[in-house]
């Protein structure tokens, strides 16, 4: 994460699920983003689980948390050189979506349509 802040516009880790996380910074920055859940890497045990992409539970994977990875944002003028960065750090990163103006979050599947969630993810201090 160090070595990629240079590049960066932010980042914040997912443990609290990707899009509680990211609307965190989505509304920060009062901006808006749209995510495809076919670029959102899997773990192969949750593909083997699931029997195949197809059948992943989306809901779980946008919401779920205690991945502990980094969502960060970048500029289209700095993404080849945070590639740069994390091709020499033997980093595997992946572009799942892009930010928008429209202050607003969509979660687009395969076939195109939005889904709508249940709830962002872990909410602190909610009862």
């Amino acid at each position: 994460g160090i070595e990629l802040a240079a590049y960066c516009k932010c980042a914040i880790d997912i443990s609290d699920g990707l899009v509680a996380d990211l609307g965190h910074v989505l509304a920060a920055s009062q901006c808006g983003a749209t995510v495809y859940t076919e670029k959102i890497p899997l773990s192969h045990q949750l593909v083997e689980h699931a029997v195949n992409r197809d059948a992943v539970d989306w809901e779980l994977v946008l919401t779920g948390g205690d991945d502990y990875e980094l969502c960060l944002v970048v500029t289209a003028a700095n993404e080849s050189k945070l590639l740069h960065v994390a091709s020499e750090l033997a980093l595997p990163l992946t572009r799942i979506g892009i930010i928008e103006q429209q202050q607003s979050l969509s979660i687009i599947d395969r076939a195109g349509t939005k889904l709508l969630l249940d709830h962002p993810g872990y909410e602190h201090f909610s009862t």
